[in-house]
């Protein structure tokens, strides 16, 4: 019985993967528009600013922001939370003992 598991689930991982580079090499990636957004720090006075892109894939379309590291990560939806997080969190982190 647990090999057929394991059997079905390597088979379902597979598909998956399948689909997913079918979905990625059919679909170009277009920018639509782009956009600016502030963050600020909860704690502090910190504040950045970045650029913001809208991305459309075949029927998706989603936001991704530049970090100050010029890495573009996608947003999750709130692309000013995922900026603070990843912009002054992180660098609190490491300057804060």
């Amino acid at each position: 019985m647990m090999k057929v598991l394991k059997f079905a689930l390597l088979v379902a991982m597979i598909v998956i993967g399948y689909s997913m580079w079918k979905f990625q090499t059919t679909h170009d990636r277009e920018i639509v528009e782009y956009g600016t957004v502030t963050a600020k720090s909860r704690e502090g006075n910190a504040e950045v600013s970045a650029r913001t892109r809208k991305i459309k894939q075949g029927p998706i379309e989603f936001f991704e922001v530049e970090l100050p590291s010029k890495l573009w990560v996608d947003c999750h939806g709130d692309c000013q939370e995922t900026l603070r997080r990843q912009a002054i969190d992180i660098l609190r982190r490491h300057i804060e003992p």
